[in-house]
Formats: structure tokens, C-alpha cells, sequence
């Protein structure tokens, strides 16, 4: 990449804080509900009320449902110091 090129890709940081305080007044716009708070970025809840915490062990599925596409995920969480890995 020439030095033209690679000047016209850079940011300045006040670009890059603006555009990080959009995305995420974006983002709660459009977790909000109510009449008048539309948004362009549709963001449904996720109800995630707890981090792991390390010792989780067992199976475990995850769902990701797209506009186009479902996937599944499905996970053997071994007990600390089981020995799991790759299979």
C-alpha cells in the first residue's frame, strides 16, 4: 500500500471517538422500546443476567438465529483438571 492510500485509511482519534459514541447511542436507541424510538440498528435483548464463572462443565447448545441463516453450536464443557480437549 502506498503512503497516499495508507493517509486516507487513518483516523483521528476524535474520528474514532465519535464514531464509537454513535455506534453506541445507537445501540441503546435501539435496545429502547416505546413509541418514537426507532432506530436503524435493530437489536433485540439478550437476557444475559450472569458471566460464567470458570467451573461450568457439561453440555451445553447455543442458538444464532439470523435473518437468513440458523446456527447451532454445541458444546462438552469438561470439569477443571478433566483432561478434555479437541476430539
Amino acid at each position: 500500500m502506498d503512503a497516499m492510500t495508507e493517509a486516507h485509511l487513518l483516523l483521528p482519534i476524535e474520528a474514532c471517538e465519535a464514531l464509537c459514541a454513535g455506534i453506541q447511542a445507537a445501540m441503546v436507541q435501539g435496545l429502547s422500546t416505546g413509541p418514537g424510538q426507532e432506530s436503524d440498528l435493530k437489536m433485540l435483548p439478550s437476557f444475559v443476567t450472569n458471566f460464567p464463572k470458570g467451573g461450568e462443565q457439561g453440555s451445553f447448545i447455543a442458538l444464532d438465529l439470523g435473518g437468513t441463516n440458523l446456527r447451532v453450536l454445541h458444546v462438552e464443557l469438561a470439569p477443571p483438571g478433566g483432561g478434555g480437549g479437541p476430539k
